[in-house]
């Protein structure tokens, strides 16, 4: 029987799950796609369209993926990480990984402006 693999693509500040179907060793790649809210010009002299300076800073995104084996973190990323990868993770039948993200900033939490593209294989790389 050939090694269990499964792609996916989750949007938003959600969770996402996966059984594992055999035991075995497996391997977890998540790529990351965040909003950055580019910075605001400031009004020109007179109401003008804008002077091309800034108003306020860049906010970068402040999303965490974290990867749960039966309830029990087993990796997470780091605020704003465009990615997230666990290679070689023991794994039984039966096992759930849950796939979360979170996050404190209002901008990540609009609607889809967090996608989370995921790879999943068994047995060794």
């Amino acid at each position: 029987m050939a090694n269990f693999t499964q792609s996916a693509t989750f949007s938003g500040i959600s969770t996402y799950t996966v059984v594992i179907p055999s035991t075995d060793v497996y391997n977890f790649q998540a790529t990351l796609t965040l909003p950055n809210s580019d910075a605001t010009a400031l009004q020109g002299p007179g109401g003008g369209a804008g002077t091309g300076s800034a108003g306020n800073p860049r906010a970068v995104s402040q999303v965490i993926l974290t990867i749960n084996q039966n309830g029990s973190p087993v990796g997470a990323s780091q605020a704003g990480d465009r990615g997230l990868s666990i290679n070689a993770l023991q794994c039984t039948a039966g096992d759930i990984m849950t796939f979360v993200t979170s996050s404190s900033q209002a901008s990540d939490k609009m609607l889809n402006s967090v996608r989370v593209t995921l790879a999943i294989s068994e047995g060794p790389l």
